[in-house]
């Protein structure tokens, strides 16, 4: 099973849209949205959701009042400012709190826990496409890339059961702890930019962080021709990184109203616009070889 990663510095160039493209030309995959903060590949794709539970990273202090005897020693020791005493409880704030148990550790009767508490919802869901794994943080959580690695996991043991010969992962923006989960130990990369200065930035971001882990990586130029100065100043810098540009997509209103009514690009049969995201998925075959 080969490992395939869609990623972007930055965030609305077009990865999903590639992405939910990919799913219509790859056989044989599993898709995983690994932008767990907004993931969004599931409405692009005709999700229906088959499963759905609890996710659990992260422990946050809990005191009994009970045992409590008001010392004040958790208080004056949290560097988070996460314990606030109402005149006669010590209440938690379970979003400022970072589980470091510094609380737990001070108290001298015991009176402080350390409790499990509920981050998110993994999910799978059938599509036409295939298997698909996303999730979903609970607002105000952190830990993310975890999550990300976690339904990595998940999603390579269904591929591995079922025999399917590719995972392809629609990862987050920007180059944080999801992107970085999203694309350790994938085979390929393939990254999505836009013809703008930001974009361009950020992609020389990101192509730096895939190259850290050695990991063979493609570009995507799309709406190229939004801003055609700045998609050849991409060009010549791939060009002097050796970073292949696969394929350069204009912008075209089709492709927006296919995606907004739930559908691949592909779908809208331009032959142009099929041919050019057809080059990427030749480029992936290549690491099946």
């Amino acid at each position: 099973m080969k490992q395939v990663v869609v990623i972007s510095g930055k965030g609305g160039t077009g990865k999903t849209t590639i992405t939910s493209a990919l799913a219509r030309l790859v056989p044989k995959k599993v898709l995983v949205d690994a932008d767990v903060d907004a993931a969004n590949l599931e409405f692009v794709v005709g999700a229906k959701i088959s499963s759905k539970e609890q996710y659990s990273d992260a422990e946050v202090a809990y005191i009994d009042p009970e045992k409590c005897t008001n010392c004040d020693l958790c208080r004056q020791n949290c560097r988070f400012d996460a314990i606030s005493f109402d005149g006669t409880t010590y209440i938690v704030d379970e979003h400022a709190c970072e589980g470091c148990k510094v609380c737990e550790w001070v108290c001298p009767v015991g009176a402080v826990e350390m409790k499990s508490i509920i981050s998110g919802y993994v999910k799978r869901s059938d599509t036409p496409y295939g298997p698909l794994w996303h999730g979903e943080l609970t607002a105000g959580r952190e830990n993310s890339g975890k999550m990300v690695t976690y339904l990595r996991e998940r999603a390579a043991e269904e591929a591995m059961e079922y025999g399917y010969d590719w995972l392809v992962i629609d990862g987050a923006p920007g180059v944080g702890c999801q992107v970085i989960a999203s694309v350790t130990g994938v085979d390929a990369a393939i990254a999505v930019t836009e013809p703008t200065l930001s974009a361009m930035h950020d992609l020389e971001r990101v192509i730096k962080l895939i190259s850290h882990f050695k990991i063979p990586v493609a570009i995507v130029i799309n709406k190229f021709d939004i801003n055609e100065s700045v998609a050849a100043q991409i060009r010549r810098w791939a060009d002097e990184n050796n970073v292949p540009v696969l394929s350069m997509l204009p912008f075209d209103r089709r492709i927006t109203d296919a995606i907004v009514g739930g559908k691949s690009p592909i779908e809208i049969g331009d032959p142009g616009i099929t041919d050019s995201i057809s080059k990427i998925w030749d480029w992936m075959r290549s690491f099946s070889e």
